[in-house]
């Protein structure tokens, strides 16, 4: 049985198509949006279909080593390794994984996201269940301003902050490169009011609400679609 994302319930089923996408029913592609056509405004996207795992345990680097995966040494600091997948240092046992895009429909067999929660070895593998929200565009930092008290141009990049955004607390990695863009992860209860306040001010700035499989076809393939 599907999983609903927590954030569904924000769009419209008249506007967006839904699949599921790695076991989450998730909106996938906006039956209404210019942005495919001008992909150089603000964004806001439903990123929770991407799968998560917390590894937990004394023995977790060691762990995480074994599997080919370097953990960060800093509290919040994280790595991105070569498939894409990023491991962020929660706690001074906890690590969370999240897989990368690029890759998520064709994890290979024995990955970190493929094994059953449970023990392993001398670490405990969980799901992660949160929302993740991607934001981004010329005026990010202009729309963060409006909901989130986090100086943007003082905040470090390579870290994810924990922060309050709209009186919710969530975890926020920054990238300034490029095209600006920021991704939130928040507790699924807090998720749908979070995602409406963010689309309100992305609305106010004539931006576009993405589905999850646009957002992998404009923001991270650049405009190819995936086979």
């Amino acid at each position: 049985m599907l999983k609903q994302s927590p954030i569904i319930g924000c769009f419209a089923h008249d506007k967006f198509q839904f699949a599921g996408v790695n076991g989450m029913r998730i909106a996938t592609l906006s039956n209404t949006s210019s942005y495919l056509d001008q992909p150089t405004g603000d964004y806001v996207a439903d990123l929770s279909a991407i799968p998560k795992r917390l590894v937990v345990g004394v023995e977790a680097p060691v762990w995480l080593a074994q599997q080919g995966i370097e953990a960060p040494s800093g509290l919040l600091q994280y790595h991105l390794i070569e498939d894409g997948t990023t491991v962020v240092k929660l706690h001074h046992q906890q690590y969370l994984l999240i897989s990368g895009i690029s890759i998520m429909t064709r994890l290979p067999l024995g990955s970190v996201f493929d094994l059953d929660e449970g023990r392993h070895g001398n670490v405990m593998v969980l799901d992660y269940e949160c929302a993740e929200i991607a934001i981004g565009g010329p005026h990010l930092a202009v729309l963060l301003a409006e909901f989130c008290p986090m100086d943007f141009a003082a905040a470090p990049e390579g870290v994810w902050i924990a922060t309050p955004m709209a009186h919710c607390e969530v975890s926020l990695q920054l990238n300034r490169t490029g095209k600006p863009a920021c991704r939130v992860l928040c507790s699924p209860a807090e998720a749908q009011y979070l995602f409406e306040i963010i689309k309100d001010v992305i609305d106010q700035h004539d931006g576009a609400v993405l589905g999850f499989n646009d957002y992998v076809t404009i923001i991270v393939n650049g405009g190819v679609s995936q086979p």
